[in-house]
C-alpha cells in the first residue's frame, strides 16, 4: 500500500523483457552489461573486460600465431598467481606464443579450466575461456595501449 505522498515508479516492462530474453539461454549473459569491453591496439587478439570495481579479465578474441587445426596447447603461469605482475609478465602461452598481462597489478587468478578445456578458447573466448584476474594498480585502472569496443 502507497500513502499519497510516495510516487509510484513507471517502469517499461517490455524494455526489461526485451533486455533480459536471453539471460536464461546463456546464464552468463547479465554480465556483458556491466563490464567495459577493450581491445589491444597492437595485439588485436587480445581482450579485457573491466568491471566497475576495476578488477580486470584477460583474455583472446582468437589464438594467436597461425592459423588453428586442432586443440590449442595451453600453458598458464600458476606461479604468478598472488603476486605483482607489470606489462611485461608472461601470464599464459598458447601454441608456444606468449601471452603478456599488458597491466601492473595482482594476479588474482589463471583460468585452469583451461588446462583440461583449451577448447575454451575457441568456444567460448570472452567468457568461460578467459586467461586470467588481474587487480590493477591504481594509477593503472585507465587502460593504456587498449581502446574501448562495444562487442568483443
Amino acid at each position: 500500500m502507497t500513502s499519497p505522498n510516495s510516487s509510484t515508479a513507471d517502469y517499461d516492462m517490455a524494455f526489461y523483457r526485451d533486455m533480459t530474453k536471453g539471460w536464461n539461454d546463456k546464464p552468463l549473459s547479465h554480465l556483458e552489461r556491466y563490464y567495459t569491453k577493450y581491445i589491444n591496439d597492437r595485439q588485436p587478439h587480445l581482450y579485457l573486460r573491466q568491471a566497475p570495481n576495476g578488477i580486470m579479465v584477460l583474455g583472446v578474441r582468437s589464438i594467436p600465431g597461425d592459423a588453428q587445426t586442432g586443440s590449442p596447447t595451453v600453458e598458464l603461469a600458476f606461479d604468478l598467481v598472488g603476486e605483482k605482475i607489470t606489462p611485461g609478465s608472461m601470464i599464459a602461452k598458447i601454441n608456444d606464443e606468449p601471452i603478456y598481462a599488458k597491466v601492473h597489478g595482482k594476479l588474482l587468478e589463471v583460468n585452469e579450466r583451461l588446462i583440461t578445456e583449451p577448447d575454451l578458447l575457441l568456444t567460448d573466448p570472452t567468457v568461460q575461456g578467459h586467461l586470467a584476474v588481474i587487480m590493477p594498480k591504481n594509477s593503472d585502472k585507465k587502460i593504456h595501449e587498449f581502446h574501448p569496443v562495444d562487442v568483443l
